[in-house]
């Protein structure tokens, strides 16, 4: 994939893109456990989810 980008590209945008990305893959993370965790009553889970969010927050 980071073939694909020009050469040309910018540190700082291909950080701020990873951070970005990071941040999009624990959102949807946490919104599945918490789908996840009302589908089956899952407290372990929900302990998961409550700390992705603090992290993300």
């Amino acid at each position: 994939l980071l073939l694909l980008y020009p050469t040309a590209f910018s540190f700082s945008q291909a950080k701020f893109l990873s951070n970005f990305a990071f941040h999009l893959f624990w959102k949807i993370y946490a919104l599945h456990g918490i789908r996840y965790m009302v589908a089956h009553a899952d407290t372990v889970h929900l302990h998961v989810v409550v700390e992705a969010l603090r992290y993300i927050t």
